[in-house]
């Protein structure tokens, strides 16, 4: 009798081993599994954020490049207004610049040229004077 329970222990710790390895096998498996799927929903989320950064990037790119949008809000009309006044104003000054620079290599007086708006002075009064009519000696 007491040989007899030497041997059926070592048969229930075999079997309780057997049990434990068997369950680590399947948590292998399952954990083996889940390693499986969590890649493939990573590989998903990968290409979604891949896709997002590429429309971002293009709305970047369309935001750059185009100009402001005038939306309702009325900073927006106020700063689209400026832009184009400092756009007309630094033309006209362009343009002013481009005339003198001609009209003083004729050495004519400015009233012997075409008038624009901004430079023509002599309709206005016969006391003032010209922009250039200290240059070409004239008073008009």
């Amino acid at each position: 009798a007491p040989d007899e329970s030497i041997f059926e222990e070592p048969n229930e710790v075999n079997e309780a081993l057997m049990e434990m390895q068997r369950q680590l096998v399947d948590k292998i498996y399952t954990s083996q599994a889940d390693v499986k799927k969590a890649e493939k929903e990573k590989s998903k989320a990968e290409t979604e954020v891949r896709k997002l950064r590429e429309q971002l990037s293009k709305l970047n790119q369309a935001n750059n490049t185009q100009p402001q949008q005038n939306w309702s809000n009325d900073n927006d009309d106020t700063i689209a207004q400026l832009q184009d006044e400092i756009f007309q104003l630094k033309d006209a000054l362009k343009q002013s610049k481009q005339k003198q620079t001609s009209n003083q290599s004729t050495g004519l007086p400015n009233h012997f040229l075409e008038p624009t708006p901004c430079s023509d002075h002599t309709r206005i009064g016969g006391s003032q004077r010209g922009p250039l009519s200290g240059i070409a000696g004239s008073q008009w």
